[in-house]
């Protein structure tokens, strides 16, 4: 009877996840005609089966898509479907790449789900995802022929084929940082172009504030929290998009340095409790009449604090030097909004003090922080002449002071590049 039931039960949860499946899946056939692909005469092989975990590309020269086919298990198969159509000459190529061959000394090797397709002149590239922080950018001839695998995310292409690409990481190390690297599938050589050594002044200066906090937590400390205690391994971030000049053969990005590896511990709990209300205060201001969006914010900051970071006593000591402050904020946390009642009024109805800007003025100086980043640029030229690259760090500050409010690609014209580079 027990065996039964579990059977039962068994069977009931199997049928429901591959209804589920079929009903998220789409067919070949159906992809294809969703990107208005003629159907008649097609000579794909499975193409009433379904697939998962695919991409595709869709221009007036060229269609490409790349897949795999569901097996109703939950998990990707080994073989990845890549099919291209030149639209111009209607010739399709088709490849099936074993992803367990693909790199022979890595037999357990999987690219994971395909998130996108792109291509340069010589090249078609499909991007995968792993996890949140790491993936492969699979490097295919325009005959969809593999040439080689990279783990990470594909940023920029230059015309003779040399690739700019952002490392994977660790998604649960205890610092996050960029790694940039550049490839060429001619000559196979793979190199970091940032971080660099030697490094530079402004990389030195920070890893040096990096290290002095470090050295106050104590080894102790990082032991407990299983952390590397590399100030050199700092957090940061790559923003926006990698500028590429095949003309001066240059490389040019900014890098984000997160300043709080260094801050002090009020400084993140004024950063973590009212990051909502800083960013109106920036965008909006104080005038007046006050800002909806104020009040919206504050409230927000003030429930995400109690409820999740249960921390609002040790964030009203922020504010124990001003009583009036102190006891209006104290009011405002115990004090929940009901459904539907609008926020500027729920805080008036607390104390009529709320209209007053000059007491968000007062919250305004109470929870400054200091530049939570420092963004740096990295500019590199012979960015693809295997031995002579070489590159500059300079503060975005300084340079659009001194140049104005220009876009990362104008530091690769010949005229400024020729300057930051003079020596």
């Amino acid at each position: 009877m027990r065996d039964s039931l579990a059977k039962s039960v068994f069977l009931s949860v199997v049928t429901s996840l591959l209804i589920a499946n079929v009903a998220i899946c789409k067919s070949l056939r159906n992809v294809l005609s969703d990107n208005d692909i003629d159907l008649k005469n097609i000579d794909i092989a499975d193409v009433d089966r379904n697939i998962t975990s695919y991409a595709v590309l869709n221009n007036p020269k060229m269609f490409c898509i790349a897949y795999y086919l569901d097996n109703y298990l939950n998990f990707l198969g080994n073989k990845l479907y890549v099919n291209l159509l030149e639209k111009e000459q209607n010739k399709w190529i088709k490849n099936e790449l074993n992803v367990k061959t693909l790199i022979p000394d890595k037999p357990y090797f999987h690219p994971g789900s395909i998130v996108k397709v792109t291509y340069s002149k010589n090249y078609v590239y499909l991007i995968t995802h792993k996890n949140p922080s790491a993936g492969c950018t699979l490097i295919l001839s325009n005959e969809l022929e593999f040439r080689g695998a990279l783990y990470g995310r594909l940023l920029a292409t230059f015309d003779n084929g040399t690739i700019v690409y952002h490392n994977s990481q660790v998604h649960f190390a205890p610092t996050h940082y960029a790694e940039i690297s550049i490839y060429n599938p001619l000559t196979k050589l793979n190199r970091k172009v940032y971080p660099v050594k030697p490094y530079q002044k402004i990389r030195l200066e920070h890893i040096k504030k990096v290290k002095a906090a470090y050295d106050k937590l104590g080894e102790d400390w990082f032991r407990c929290h299983n952390h590397h205690m590399n100030p050199d391994l700092f957090n940061n971030h790559l923003i926006g998009k990698v500028a590429i000049d095949n003309d001066t053969n240059s490389l040019a990005f900014t890098i984000a340095y997160d300043n709080k590896d260094y801050w002090s511990e009020e400084d993140k709990l004024k950063l973590r409790s009212f990051r909502e209300l800083q960013s109106r205060f920036a965008k909006v201001g104080i005038t007046e009449p006050l800002s909806d969006y104020l009040f919206i914010s504050l409230y927000e900051d003030l429930m995400r604090t109690k409820r999740f970071w249960k921390t609002q006593d040790t964030v009203l000591k922020l504010f124990e030097d001003d009583p009036e402050l102190h006891r209006m904020l104290h009011d405002a946390f115990k004090s929940d909004r009901e459904k539907g009642e609008n926020w500027r009024k729920h805080f008036i109805s607390l104390d009529g003090n709320w209209e007053r800007p000059e007491i968000w003025k007062k919250i305004s100086g109470k929870i400054a922080v200091p530049p939570e980043y420092t963004k740096v640029v990295y500019i590199y030229q012979n960015a693809h002449i295997d031995k002579s690259i070489t590159y500059k760090e300079i503060l975005l500050s300084y340079l659009k002071k001194r140049y104005g409010d220009i876009s990362i690609p104008k530091y690769l014209e010949h005229k400024i590049l020729k300057e930051m580079f003079k020596k």
